[in-house]
């Protein structure tokens, strides 16, 4: 499913970019009466994404996801290849 939002361009001008792009991984599943999405985002480049881009385009997707209430936790920040970007500094460097 494409995830499209609107958004301003360096003109000023409004326009509707595809984000799915900038999503290496997403799950959606149901917590304690809510929904939970799990996520890998692109976080540089031309595909950077904010989490709170991807609810709003699953919103305009699917417009039952009531996003009024929300919390975002960034777990960690990774690599192109998914390596951590800042080594756990309680393993040395053998461990990694």
């Amino acid at each position: 499913m494409p995830i499209v939002l609107e958004k301003k361009n360096k003109k000023g001008k409004w326009v509707e970019k595809e984000i799915s792009g900038g999503i290496h991984s997403l799950s959606i599943s149901s917590e304690d009466g809510g929904l939970l999405l799990e996520g890998v985002f692109s976080a540089a480049g031309e595909n950077y994404l904010k989490p709170e881009a991807v609810l709003e385009g699953l919103r305009r997707n699917v417009p039952q996801i009531d996003i009024s209430e929300k919390r975002i936790l960034r777990t960690g920040l990774f690599r192109k290849d998914l390596a951590p970007f800042f080594p756990d500094p309680e393993k040395n460097d053998h461990d990694q």
